[in-house]
């Protein structure tokens, strides 16, 4: 019976370190799961390769620190799943973007997944007209029916400005209890997942582009 050989990282085939470039610095796992859905059109031989290995050799994620081990969620809240009801949430500062950005506000809907981020300059003026052209993308582009926005009490969030708006949409706001902020577990996946800091830079240094093109990388 023919064995497969297991593959060490100096020997992975130039193609699969290829895909795990293009493919947004995904992981062995992650290529994997991408051939189980038939997203990835393989050959037998070129499965059975992959299925060999189980880490990708890649420098610029050695250097971005991407293979360490994972951050542990501080939400110990379980994710509800509500129809009509997105959170919104903002992480920075960073370091300035080419546009001029320090942050970057995600809105996600909880029921659809639907996911909008923006990359406002401050958490004042900016962050408020960012999180209103989220909302106006999700609903007019999305065609989400957004009835309850949650928030923790940042500034950014609570204002008669902001509140007055969303009642001329017919969004209710319910801030978070202050006891209660590490709850906002819906949004702090998307920190976890999609705004991915050490992937971003992994893929900044593969373009060879300058650090402040993060937001661009984002997108």
């Amino acid at each position: 019976m023919n064995s497969v050989n297991v593959l060490t990282p100096n020997t992975v085939p130039a193609w699969i370190v290829g895909l795990h470039k293009r493919l947004t610095h995904i992981k062995c796992s992650g290529l994997k799961s991408l051939d189980a859905t038939k997203e990835l059109r393989l050959t037998k031989e070129q499965r059975t390769i992959l299925n060999s290995i189980d880490k990708i050799p890649c420098v610029e994620c050695d250097n971005a620190g991407l293979h360490a081990a994972p951050v542990k969620a501080q939400s110990t809240h379980p994710l509800e799943k509500t129809r009509g009801v997105a959170y919104v949430d903002l992480h920075g500062p960073l370091i300035m973007s080419r546009g001029g950005a320090i942050w970057i506000l995600a809105l996600r809907e909880s029921w659809s997944s639907v996911l909008v981020v923006t990359f406002p300059k401050n958490k004042g003026e900016s962050a408020r007209m960012a999180l209103k052209e989220a909302i106006l993308t999700m609903v007019r582009v999305y065609e989400v029916k957004l009835q309850t926005l949650r928030s923790d009490r940042g500034t950014e969030f609570i204002s008669y400005e902001m509140s007055q708006w969303l009642i001329s949409l017919g969004i209710r706001h319910l801030p978070t209890d202050p006891e209660s902020s590490k709850r906002n577990g819906m949004v702090e996946v998307v920190w976890r997942i999609v705004v991915h800091v050490p992937r971003a830079k992994a893929m900044l240094a593969t373009a060879n582009v300058q650090k402040h093109y993060w937001a661009h990388n984002q997108l």
